[in-house]
């Protein structure tokens, strides 16, 4: 937090204000959101439209989110019969390689990396809203998936990311029914274990990006409402995967283990 301003949320190359964010990456883009719009990147002389598309997707696409009031998770969600499954997690930790499986098992993709989440009145299931549904996978990721990178997009010169062809995807909010917080661990098995009272809201706050972009005391209590909020209607699990040696059936497998009554 700027200690210039108590309304001012700074982090490496951004800057947060009531109803404006920028993103000024150097050598790469300048991206502003203003009203929870986000403006045409400007590109650096030296870059291009490669660039600004790769720093564009994440966090202006998030503070365009916060900016409209929703809850903001860094996470994939994907539509099931059950209704949105999101997969939340830190960078790494398997968001987008998930998704993108589900997706081509017949599970429309809602979004990849920012998932906003919009919460009801009278304890109706909330929302997920559809976003950015591009899936940019690193080259053992795109791999595991049956994909050669040699014909994928790159998302850069000189970087091992790619982007996967279009899958399918959905373009309508959608009640959010699951939400698994995707973690690494050093056991030899993959692990479910579903979250209770305040736990669940405090590992969501370590996956939502209004805790580093809600600049304003408002905003900041509106975020710790809707933390405690979602998990009285939606269950929360963690799930852990071994660093090496897992298979993505096994993982998939887990995600169908029935929820606690």
């Amino acid at each position: 937090m700027s200690s210039s301003s108590p309304l001012v949320a700074e982090g490496v190359f951004w800057r947060s204000e009531p109803d404006t964010f920028t993103l000024d990456a150097p050598g790469l883009a300048r991206i502003r959101v203003e009203h929870g719009e986000v403006l045409p990147a400007i590109p650096a002389p030296e870059a291009g439209p490669a660039e600004a598309r790769l720093i564009a997707r994440t966090l202006p696409q998030a503070a365009a989110w916060v900016q409209r009031g929703c809850l903001v998770l860094h996470a994939a969600g994907v539509v099931t019969p059950a209704g949105v499954v999101a997969l939340a997690g830190h960078s790494a930790a398997g968001k987008s390689v998930l998704a993108a499986a589900l997706a081509q098992r017949g599970c429309p993709l809602l979004a990849d990396e920012v998932l906003a989440i919009e919460l009801n009145d009278g304890g109706a299931p909330p929302l997920a809203h559809p976003g950015d549904a591009e899936v940019l996978l690193w080259r053992r990721a795109a791999e595991r998936l049956g994909y050669d990178p040699a014909t994928l997009t790159p998302a850069r010169a000189g970087l091992e990311r790619y982007w996967l062809p279009p899958l399918p995807s959905a373009d309508a909010p959608t009640p959010l029914a699951r939400i698994y917080l995707l973690e690494v661990h050093g056991q030899p098995e993959v692990q479910v274990e579903w979250l209770r009272g305040r736990e669940r809201a405090l590992a969501l706050m370590r996956h939502s990006f209004n805790r580093r972009l809600a600049e304003t005391p408002a905003r900041r209590q509106q975020m710790l409402l809707q933390l405690a909020a979602l998990p009285k209607t939606v269950n929360v699990a963690r799930l852990r995967r071994p660093e090496a040696g897992w298979s993505l059936d096994e993982v998939l497998a887990a995600l169908d283990e029935p929820a606690p009554a």
